[in-house]
Order: structure tokens, then sequence, then C-alpha cells
């Protein structure tokens, strides 16, 4: 006998397949009964397109029809739709909402996506020819664990139709595919109340998030029982300033959130019309660069050096490391070289190795600028002095680019060489000051004059002076006056070869015949690379263990990028620079990590009559001194005035603690300086040499 519903009737209830129910999601047994369902009694499978949607239709005594909505599905799934007649038995105990005495079942189903996850409600539709609807009507789910029906749904019969009446919702879809968990219709006269329901909103990773980032939010719901709730998630923000919220077109229960341009607390809102409900999550927005007034860091590490020679023999490696440990104070509206409202982040470090420990002070100063769209942050230079009296400036011209606001992974850019360096070594051979002004071009090419104290080269010898310049050729000459005249000129690279003349006065000879000329293999390209730089925002990864950070700053950072590489033809070497620095939002730079390798071509220490230069088979430097210093920011000594608290972690603002401007730079310039005073000290040797006839 067919079993009418409402007279011109339709049931129309979204539901949520769970994977909880059906006894591990293969329905309970047929038996009647004691079972949540007899046999099917109509079975469909039809193909269902992901990105369109679709819909599977019964027929039979109780007519369905399943809507699925387009992007409903994960992926393009077979679905299959089954009716089932015979009423489950009606359940009991205090185990979810029981269905009121006297219920009557008007049809059940089940739905299975063949394990394709489902992300939108489903909307089942029952109609029939006649009305067996009085009252109320609910949707009921079988729970496997429990063997009991709980209700889901409520709606309310009218004359056309079931209608939702304001009720707390339709149970929808979450998560599960593949679930053969019975659903069931039922009317009575005696009112029941569902479970009451949940709304949560998640984030792909937890915040605090950078100034700039993006991150996808996923809203989900459930009753007290479990059972998932779906809705049709509307997704705002507390303030247009926290960014721009876009709801996803394929994942209807998610939006990403382009997070703004300014540091901001606030929170993102979900919310269900048809329930009422909403669920917010609170949000804090930080840059990976802002910078407090009196606003302190500590950072602790280690700097190791290894030399190892190779040629004319190969000699034992050397090296030796300190324990590192800084200070950074942020002092605001700072001015240098003319500019005003800049940062100074003043660094306080001491370095101790097991033979003595050294003091230093630096100031690098930082501004940002508008870059295009972006925000830059901008190096406009740095002072540094240790307690024995040696210095060392740089002064940029244009400022260097430090980093690109708000970061944001494959923002890439680059720098010239361009820049005015300042050295003064107070404890040079035998204790005479040694200093020096160089000048950079774009190009990594250089102009420089050297200064020489009286006793700088033995005792009694007189002030002196050098100069040293580059060409874009790879030519260039060092002169050193040496009581006369002391050059010694380098020819740009041809067939192979490098032509070095010596020339030291006064000479027998003109004043333009070298007293000395020696062919060298030509170690660096016919058309010279002097600089280049990289710089890229790699986005966020794992901080590498070494950099023993305090765990309360996180484990993973974004990851800026910085290499260089110099050559120099005159001293004869080249140089790789790669700094990385960590960077976390609402923390700071957790960790940074720095690396110099120079690899030295000419042998200025008396094996050769002035040169040895690599072997011409293979090219390869004499001796290679490698300098590599890791930087962690530590929680004791770290104090950050404001500080937020946000997810019962203490929100540090960043800094960027620029340490190649500290001491490690100071090293990598007296490994050059010590390359120069060869060259002076071998000039020297072979100039008096000359003047006793010895060649």
């Amino acid at each position: 006998m067919k079993k009418t519903l409402l007279a011109t009737g339709v049931f129309t209830s979204l539901i949520a397949l769970a994977s909880c129910g059906g006894s591990n999601g293969a329905g309970p047994p047929s038996t009647p009964g004691s079972s949540g369902q007899n046999a099917p009694t109509t079975t469909a499978t039809q193909l269902v397109k992901a990105a369109t949607g679709g819909t599977v239709t019964l027929a039979g005594n109780v007519p369905m029809t399943l809507t699925i909505p387009a992007h409903a599905l994960a992926a393009d799934a077979n679905v299959t739709f089954a009716s089932f007649t015979s009423a489950p038995p009606q359940p009991t105990g205090a185990n979810g909402a029981a269905l009121p005495s006297g219920a009557t079942f008007l049809g059940g189903f089940t739905i299975s996506t063949g394990g394709v996850p489902l992300l939108t409600p489903l909307q089942v539709t029952e109609s029939g020819s006649g009305s067996n609807a009085t009252g109320l009507v609910y949707l009921a789910m079988y729970n496997g664990k429990s063997g009991r029906y709980t209700i889901v749904d409520t709606a309310t019969p009218n004359a056309s139709g079931i209608a939702n009446a304001g009720a707390k919702g339709y149970v929808g879809i979450s998560s599960v595919g593949g679930s053969t968990t019975p659903y069931a219709f039922f009317s009575t006269t005696s009112a029941s109340t569902p479970a009451p329901i949940s709304l949560s909103v998640t984030p792909a990773s937890p915040g605090p998030y950078a100034i700039g980032a993006t991150e996808t939010f996923t809203a989900a719901g459930s009753d007290a029982n479990g059972n998932p709730y779906a809705f049709t998630p509307a997704f705002t923000l507390s303030s247009p300033a926290i960014g721009t919220l876009t709801p996803s077109a394929t994942q209807p229960m998610s939006a990403m959130i382009a997070f703004g341009a300014t540091q901001q607390n606030g929170y993102v809102q979900v919310a269900d019309a048809r329930s009422g409900l909403s669920a917010d999550l609170n949000v804090s927005v930080e840059s990976l660069r802002p910078a407090s007034n009196g606003d302190t860091y500590s950072y602790t590490g280690t700097l190791t050096q290894v030399f190892s020679r190779t040629l004319p023999s190969p000699m034992p490696t050397a090296s030796s490391t300190v324990n590192v440990a800084q200070t950074v104070t942020v002092k605001g509206n700072q001015t240098y070289q003319g500019v005003s409202n800049l940062y100074d982040f003043s660094t306080a470090e001491t370095d101790t190795g097991s033979l003595q420990t050294t003091v230093s002070q630096s100031d690098e100063f930082e501004g940002f600028a508008p870059n295009g769209s972006l925000t830059a942050l901008l190096d406009y230079g740095s002072n540094w002095q240790d307690e024995g009296g040696d210095t060392l400036a740089y002064v940029y011209p244009q400022p260097q680019i430090i980093d690109e606001i708000p970061e944001a992974s494959g923002n890439t850019w680059k720098n010239t060489a361009a820049a005015s360096v300042s050295e003064n070594e107070s404890n040079g051979n035998l204790g005479a000051a040694f200093s020096s002004e160089r000048t950079y071009n774009a190009d990594g090419t250089y102009s420089e004059t050297s200064t020489y104290p009286a006793g700088y080269f033995n005792i009694g010898s007189p002030a002196d002076h050098g100069e040293l310049v580059e060409n874009a050729n790879g030519s260039g000459y060092y002169s050193v006056p040496l009581g006369g005249a002391g050059d010694v000129t380098f020819s740009a690279p041809a067939s192979g070869q490098i032509r070095v003349n010596a020339y030291f006065q006064p000479s027998p000879g003109p004043s333009d015949t070298p007293f000395f000329t020696q062919q060298i293999p030509a170690w660096f390209a016919t058309t010279p690379v002097f600089y280049q730089e990289s710089d890229a925002d790699k986005g966020s990864v794992p901080m590498p263990q070494q950099c023993n950070a305090s765990a309360s700053f996180g484990t993973s950072g974004e990851e800026i990028l910085q290499s260089i590489s110099r050559l120099d033809t005159i001293l004869g070497y080249t140089e790789t620079t790669t700094t990385t620095t960590y960077l976390v939002p609402g923390y700071g730079a957790a960790c940074i990590i720095m690396s110099d390798v120079l690899s030295s071509y000419y042998d200025f220490g008396g094996d050769y009559p002035l040169f040895y230069s690599p072997n011409p088979t293979t090219l390869s430097p004499y001796q290679v001194t490698t300098t590599t210093e890791t930087l962690g920011l530590q929680q004791s000594g770290t104090n950050v005035i404001g500080a937020s608290s946000s997810s019962k972690r203490t929100q540090l603002r960043m800094i960027r603690a620029l340490a190649e401007h500290s001491s490690f730079a100071h090293i990598l310039l007296q490994h050059r300086a010590a390359i120069e005073h060869s060259f002076a000290m071998s000039l020297h040797t072979n100039a008096l040499s000359h003047k006793k006839g010895v060649r």
C-alpha cells in the first residue's frame, strides 16, 4: 500500500552524513524491531560533478529527491541514494533527544558519496499524494553506538509542505563521505527539542598573523550529541582595518583573510542566519617590523672562524670560536647623515673567547619609506667601535632595502654596492694604527685611500699612505710611496692571463720601466662581475635547531634570505656573504644566521717574489677563510614596552638586529685589512731589496 504524506506534500531537510552513526559507518543490522532500518526498498546511484552538483531521484512508495549543490562535494563522486519504508524502533533513555511517544514514521534514507568528503549541506525532499503528517515533523539520525535515533532537525508541515519555521537548524555535512548512516522523518503532535547546536571557526594555522599575510578560516557546527550541523556560513570581521575577507569559491565553509597594513586586535565571526547562532575567533595582526622607543632585545650565539690553506702546500686547518651576547635597545626619532625620524638599533655586544673578551657598541639606523604598493624598511648606515678604539662606519648614498612590507613569500629585491666605508684599526702592526676610506661604486668597483702611521711597517718607518683603485674591466693598481714610489699595476684579463707590473722608484731605468713583471693565470672572468646581491622572502619555514632561540618565540618564522658576492681583483679575493633571518610576527627576529666565505688567490707572504696565483689548471684559491655566526632571541633580557598578550603567550614586537653591521662586519673587514697589510708589507720588503740591489 502506498504511503501518503502531505496532501501537496513535501518534506525538505538539509542533512549531514556523520561517521559516528551506523555502526562504524556500515549502518545498523536490518532486523525489524531491533535495528535502525530495514533493507532499502529503492536505490539509485549517479555520478555527480563537484563543480556543478546534481540531483538523485527515488521513485516508489515514498518518492524522494536528493539535491547536491555545486561544490558540496570535495571531488566528483558516485553518489548512492537509498530509501527505506519500514519504521525503526522508537528510541528510549537519556542518551540523545528521544522521539516523542506516538511519533509516526514517514520515511527514511541513507546517502553514500563513495568516500568523497562533503563540504556543504545536502537537501532531501520527500513528497507523496496524501498526508500522514500531523503536527510537528522531525528528522532523526541513527546513532550506531547507542542503537537509537536522535533528533537533529525540526520542521512544521503546512498546506504546501514542510517549512523550516525558524528551527535551530538542519543537520549538515561537515566531513564524512561514504557513510550509510540512516536518517528518518517522523511526525508527532508532541513537541520535542533537538540537542543544542554550537558553531566554531578555526584557522589553518595559529596566530598571531603578520601584516599583509593571508590565512584561511573554516566554519563548522555540531549539536550536543556530536552530530554535525551544516549551514551556509556568513563570515565578517570586527573591523575593516583587520583586512579583506573573501569567501572561498570552492570550499563553501571557508573564507580567506588578507590581513591589512597595520597592527590590529579583533575577531573573525561566523554566523548562521537560520539558527541565529554565531561564533567569534580572536585574531591579532602583528608587524614583523615594528619598534618602540625603549624596547630591548637579548640575543646569544656563537661566532666561528675557520682558516684553511691548501697552496702552495697544505697546512692544518685552524679555527676559533667565541660566545656572543648582544643586547639591542631601540631608540626612536633619531637623525643620521641628515635624515631624521629614524630608529637606532643600538647594540652592546660581548664576545667571550678562551683567551680574551672583547666589548663593542654599534648603532644601526633604519627607517620606512613607500616602495610602490609596498613599504620598504631601509638601512641608512651604521657606526661600530670596540673598547680598543677600533671603529667602522657605513654610509649609503641610497638607503639599502632590508625588507619589503607586508612580507609575502616570493617577494624579491636587491641593492647596489654603492657605499662609503670608513675603517680604523687602532692595533695594527707593531701597535700602530691603520685607517682607510673606501668608496664603492654601484657595480662594486672601488677606490680607497689608506693611511699608515709612523712605525706601521717597522720601527722608525715614516707615516705613509696608499691608494687602491679597481676598474670596471678588472684592471687597477695599488700605490704606496714607501719613501719614493711603490706601485703595482694589474691588467685586465687577456688570453687567460693577467699581467702584473711592479715599479719601485728611484730605479736605474726610466720611471715607466717595471722593476718586476709577472704573468699569472686569469682567475676571474674576462667580463668581471664585482658585486651581486639577491634578497628574497622564502615564506614561513621551520627554524633550524642551531638557532637555539627561546621556545616561547615559536619554532617557525618568515625566512628572509640575503646573498652577496664580491670580487676584488686588486687584493685578489672573492667573497660570498649569506644572511638568513627568521621573523616571527608578534615576536621578532627570532634567529639570525650569517656565513661568509673569503677565498684568497694572491699570496703576499714572501713565498714568491710578489704573488702566488692559483694553479693554472684548477684555478683554486690558496686560502679559504670561513666565518659563521648564529644568534637566537632569548626571553630573558627581552623587554618590550606595551607588548600585548595573545594565546597566553607574550607578544614581542619585532626588531631587526643587523648583526652583519656589528662585530661580524668588523671581523670580515679585518680579514680584508690583513690582506691589504700583507700586500703593503710585501711591497715594502721588495722596495728595500730593490734599493739594496737585491731582486
